[in-house]
């Protein structure tokens, strides 16, 4: 059976890194992208791994990460949106440049890279809310204040966002869902 293959966005560090980890040890084939992930020292190209480096809030690098992974793999079957960032301030603190690089991140880079990978028939759409998920995005002086945020109050660890994922993986009738890994907080308890 031929491996299946991936792209993950923001593989570079956190939630991307142990996807790709994952989904490698897993016998996926894999196209890992984050803005200069070839400096990268945890992850090396391989015959089932390969970096692309570039803001994936642009047009052409999202076309560079979808024609990688058809010129290496042949084809892509699976799209890990992973890319974005968290502004750990109230909303009514951002800056204009914090609203522009919340966006390129967060909503343009889904929009571009997802454009180039959808097919015409067969396509499931999951997605997988975390709460705060403990990560080098989130210093460790701010740890004990993030876990407040959660009902269950610690941070989501980066294996339970990855279990949730090769579940999904796993349940090929499994479509148009949620899964919320955030120890309660999506359902208003704290947010």
């Amino acid at each position: 059976m031929t491996a299946r293959v991936a792209i993950v966005t923001g593989a570079s560090s956190g939630i991307g890194l142990g996807i790709t980890r994952a989904l490698l040890e897993h016998g996926y084939h894999v196209v890992a992208n984050s803005r200069t992930i070839s400096d990268s020292k945890d992850l090396r190209p391989s015959a089932s791994l390969v970096l692309v480096d570039g803001d994936i809030g642009k047009k052409e690098t999202a076309a560079k990460v979808a024609d990688a992974a058809v010129k290496h793999f042949d084809r892509i079957d699976l799209l890990v949106n992973n890319a974005g960032i968290y502004l750990p301030k109230p909303f009514t603190e951002y800056t204009p440049e914090d609203f522009e690089r919340m966006i390129s991140r967060n909503v343009a880079g889904y929009f571009f890279v997802t454009q180039q990978a959808v097919a015409a028939d067969g396509i499931r759409a999951n997605t997988i809310s975390p709460g705060v998920v403990d990560t080098p995005m989130h210093t460790e002086d701010d740890h004990e204040f993030l876990k407040k945020l959660h009902p269950i109050p610690r941070l989501v660890q980066i294996s339970e966002i990855v279990d949730a994922l090769l579940y999904l993986e796993s349940a090929p009738m499994v479509n148009g869902e949620n899964i919320r890994t955030d120890g309660g907080a999506h359902v208003g308890a704290k947010w």
